[in-house]
């Protein structure tokens, strides 16, 4: 089909280079895309961050990619050969007339001048015209259609894509345009607990860019717009909240948007899909590319919120507030319904990332790789096929394949020239008669320790983060970073007007409670006196009826004799008379004497019942007596809180607020100060898998900080782990280390190599000494034997960090083995030439 299109003479040359400079740049940019989706699937989903890097690179490398060709030398392809130029007339003629075979007049000098079978460049053009008895009569031109002889198809291609790429990039105009305008209609936040958040997690991030906070009801879900000052807008309904998750969890992910900067990302895809608009691949890359971006924002905020689960339904609860799926925009929206399934799966399948973007020399290194790639590409230019471009080649020969070898050693070439199918023994020997330049060791026998070397980080074996427990101003503050304190020492001075008046009331409170104890201890001391008189009455009631009774029976016996006298005759009845008024009198004292009693001693219980209650009241003011001193006492113990002291003597490591400063206690998990101690360091290093079953307590450990030479100090095994992270497959291992003097400073780092086992007598050979691995757990290596090289098999046991292998069987000591990169080239039974160096390309 392009041939058939290029062939028309109505076309124009500007149409034809047109042409083959869109396909052109079409094939490239297909190729860019398959490669970097290619190192992105090989990547894997877990490297977000590299596979972030990498599309964003490619999205630079799309736009450099049709000037790529200008800094490298060009290189023909054949493939688009056949529109690089229309053929002429002639060229037609003897194409079809070296297809047809010679006629029957000239068929001797036809078929001595007619080419070998080869690749056909046959283009569309002139046919044959045959008689009616098979003779050839001649050659007549074949003329394309009339609407296609008038039409320049590729000039109204052209003229389509302008129109689309100009309607895309009006579309853009209109989105920035409406950026604009939602940035200037959007009402700046002032609540405390988003603009609290946003300075936290912004000095978290490193984010340097002034960020402004508003709020609009235009945005149904949280966006960020801008790149150089930009601004996070949040819905109406949103800016109310009070959750201190959905805060955080909205402030990070956009966050993380501008500290990426998506936002220019996002808008230089955006013109890439403009100038690429009928290529199908970027637009699948273009959601491939917003795709990890999210990916790399959402494992940012699941790492740092440390709650997947709380994070995830922020998401949901922002996605279900949507009406519709958002069209167009330039902003980075942080939800939408689009996947959103997909996205909450791979959220809580996810372990987080402690960063949103890969260090300056990572992606330096992926923009340099991708440019080159583009250079590669863009230097590929389209034009004729070598075989066609030789004149006088024979294509009836059978080519002749060259090989190149290159002697490093001696620094010359030998060209070995041989036909396809013979065998290249010859070329094996004319590498073995070279001799090459090589360095070698001794195998040698010693005491062989099994190490293993692990990065290590510096930690304060004691490290406190100081909170304010009252809510105030900061009324004093005399720690600054750096500075020594001893236990006790005052830090800062909280002033709280609020813990004053508390303190006010609680005195009031417990001075009341107290009179009000006083008066009830007064109420039962009268109680119990009262007692004691209802106690006396009762004994002397008790005692006038013991004498009443007493003077009845006596009244009682005087009467009976009476009475026995006066039946005799010898008394007269009127002084029986008398004595029998005297004994009911005698009686009815007796009764007043009990009714007295019964009273003395009902009014004994009635003062006991008051004496019970004035008990109770007395108790009841006790109560309150101790919950007003209680409360009085945290009062006090408030007050003592305004002063924050030192908890040990150590070294101030951060200050986070200085005098003037609003603090809210428990509320605000913010700490005033980090203390820690120099008097001791723990080194904490992350021992894989394989080497956990020979490490032990007490190993020793040597530490080499990379503060450079004379940093090595050593050590043993304090503690371990006992278990494994089942994420990382890696045990924790903390080793302590004396820090008198304080140069060990929390956050070093370096390698920590760790003697796991040694073993008596072993051999060993440095760890380039083998080079090529022959199955079935036997490598190989080259002894060096009356200056030739001879392989030889030998099997390993473990390796150390010092680069050394322990040899089980193969060598003995003594022996010379080939190191260094050269036994890659070595051929069995070669001579060699032994050096104390070799070239720079050979190192």
């Amino acid at each position: 089909m392009i041939d058939t299109l290029a062939d028309y003479s109505s076309w124009s040359s500007w149409t034809r280079a047109a042409t083959v400079l869109a396909l052109d740049v079409a094939l490239k940019a297909t190729a860019l895309c398959l490669i970097t989706w290619s190192v992105g699937s090989a990547l894997g989903r877990r490297r977000v961050l590299a596979r972030s890097a990498l599309w964003n690179a490619s999205l630079a490398g799309l736009l450099v990619l049709p000037v790529a060709g200008t800094v490298f030398p060009r290189l023909p392809m054949a493939f688009l050969a056949q529109l690089s130029s229309a053929p002429s007339d002639d060229e037609r003629r003897a194409t079809a007339a070296a297809e047809l075979g010679p006629s029957p007049a000239n068929a001797g000098t036809d078929a001595d001048a007619r080419p070998a079978e080869g690749p056909s460049l046959v283009r569309p053009g002139p046919a044959p015209v045959v008689s009616d008895d098979g003779g050839r009569i001649g050659l007549a031109e074949t003329a394309p259609p009339a609407w296609l002889a008038a039409i320049d198809v590729t000039a109204i291609a052209m003229m389509v894509y302008a129109a689309v790429a100009g309607f895309l990039l009006a579309r853009l105009a209109f989105s920035y345009r409406a950026v604009s305008a939602l940035r200037r209609s959007s009402v700046a936040m002032n609540e405390p607990a988003w603009t609290a958040a946003l300075s936290r997690w912004q000095a978290r991030l490193d984010v340097r860019h002034p960020v402004r906070l508003a709020r609009s009801g235009k945005v149904a879900v949280p966006i960020v717009i801008g790149w150089p000052r930009p601004t996070i807008i949040v819905p109406e309904r949103l800016g109310e909240t009070p959750r201190s998750t959905v805060i955080d969890a909205v402030l990070l992910h956009e966050l993380a948007h501008v500290r990426r900067g998506d936002y220019a990302w996002n808008l230089l895809s955006r013109l890439v899909r403009i100038i690429y608009w009928p290529h199908p691949l970027v637009w699948l890359s273009g959601r491939e590319i917003a795709a990890v971006r999210e990916q790399a924002c959402d494992d940012l905020c699941v790492y740092l919120m440390n709650d997947a689960q709380a994070y995830r339904l922020t998401l949901a609860e922002l996605a279900a507030g949507l009406l519709r799926r958002p069209g167009e925009a330039l902003g980075m929206a942080m939800a939408d319904r689009s996947k959103l399934a997909r996205r909450l799966t791979r959220i809580g399948e996810s372990a987080g990332q402690p960063r949103c973007t890969l260090s300056w020399p990572a992606r330096s290194a992926v923009i340099v790789v991708v440019l080159a790639v583009c250079g590669l590409l863009g230097c590929l230019r389209p034009g004729h096929a070598a075989a066609a471009s030789e004149e006088g080649a024979d294509p009836s020969a059978a080519p002749a394949q060259q090989n190149l070898i290159f002697d490093r050693a001696t620094g010359n070439q030998v060209f070995a020239a041989f036909q396809q199918g013979d065998d290249d023994q010859s070329t094996k020997a004319a590498v073995a008669d070279q001799s090459v330049h090589v360095m070698i060791a001794k195998v040698e026998r010693g005491d062989f320790q099994v190490t293993t070397t692990q990065p290590g980080t510096l930690i304060a074996s004691r490290e406190v983060e100081i909170h304010s427990r009252v809510t105030g101003f900061v009324a004093e503050c005399n720690a600054e970073i750096g500075v020594r304190v001893k236990k006790g020492e005052l830090l800062a001075v909280i002033e709280a007007p609020d813990l004053d008046a508390e303190m006010e009331q609680a005195e009031e409170m417990a001075d009341e409670a107290a009179a009000q104890r006083e008066g009830a201890e007064a109420r039962v001391d009268v109680a119990k006196a009262v007692i004691e008189s209802d106690v006396a009455k009762v004994a002397e009631a008790k005692s006038a009826v013991k004498s009443a009774q007493s003077s009845m029976a006596f009244r009682e016996k005087v009467h009976h004799r009476l009475a026995t006298l006066s039946k005799t005759k010898v008394l007269d009845e009127r002084v029986l008379d008398e004595d029998e008024d005297k004994l009911e009198a005698a009686r009815e004292s007796v009764a007043a004497a009990k009714a007295k009693a019964e009273t003395a001693q009902a009014g004994m219980s009635q003062s006991a019942a008051g004496l019970r209650e004035a008990e109770v009241g007395l108790r009841l003011a006790a109560s309150r007596q101790k919950a007003a001193e209680r409360r009085l006492e945290r009062s006090r113990l408030h007050d003592q809180q305004r002063r924050i002291v030192a908890p040990f003597d150590g070294v101030v490591s951060e200050t986070r607020v200085n005098v003037g400063d609003f603090v809210r206690g428990p509320a605000e998990n913010k700490p005033l100060f980090v203390v820690l101690t120099t008097e001791r360091v723990v080194v904490v290093v992350q021992v894989p898998h394989q080497d956990v079953a020979l490490l032990d307590r007490g190993d020793p450990a040597t530490i080499r900080l990379g503060g450079g030479p004379g940093q090595e100090l050593k050590g043993e095994v304090s503690r371990t782990g006992y278990v494994l992270d089942p994420k990382t497959r890696t045990m924790r291992v903390e080793i302590d280390l004396p820090n008198p003097d304080g140069r060990l400073r929390a956050g070093m780092y370096g390698d920590v190599t760790i003697v796991l086992e040694t073993h008596p007598s072993a051999l060993t050979v440095p760890a380039n000494a083998f080079f090529q691995i022959d199955g079935g757990g036997t490598h190989s290596c080259y002894r060096v034997v009356n200056g030739r090289a001879v392989k030889t098999a030998i099997k390993l046991g473990r390796r150390n960090t010092e680069k050394a292998t322990e040899i089980v069987e193969g060598l003995t000591a003594g022996e010379t083995v080939v190191t260094g990169k050269a036994g890659a080239r070595l051929a069995d039974g070669q001579e060699v030439e032994i050096v104390d160096r070799l070239p720079v390309d050979d190192d």
